[in-house]
């Protein structure tokens, strides 16, 4: 979508993640499912799907960067404190997500 950035936000909202080749659907179908066979693009429906690409490309337009979902609320905390270095200090809030407090926890427990 290189046009993209000349673009108002209400534009992008209703435009990005969708296909633009003449003949596609207008809206990307839902997909709703979690897994595939062997050897095509996507393999596992965890590591993404059709419906998780557009959503990504969506918002990352709408945002002006990039965006990255994630099956779990925990694969998604994972992800952000293994992207950490070694002692970063990291502040969650008591009454969060309870798998990312568990998890906190062990690592924390792990490194001391």
């Amino acid at each position: 979508m290189a046009e993209s950035k000349k673009w108002h936000a209400e534009t992008l909202a209703i435009v990005a993640g969708r296909p633009s080749s003449p003949g596609a659907p207008f809206n990307v179908p839902p997909t709703f499912a979690s897994t595939y066979r062997d050897g095509g693009d996507i393999g596992y429906g965890r590591w993404g799907n059709p419906t998780w690409s557009a959503f990504e490309e969506t918002l990352g337009e709408l945002e002006g960067g990039y965006c990255v979902s994630f099956a779990s609320g925990l694969a998604a905390v994972s992800a952000l404190l293994a992207s950490r270095p070694l002692g970063t200090s990291v502040v969650f809030p008591t009454n969060g997500y309870n798998g990312h407090g568990v998890s906190s926890n062990v690592w924390r427990k792990r490194d001391d």
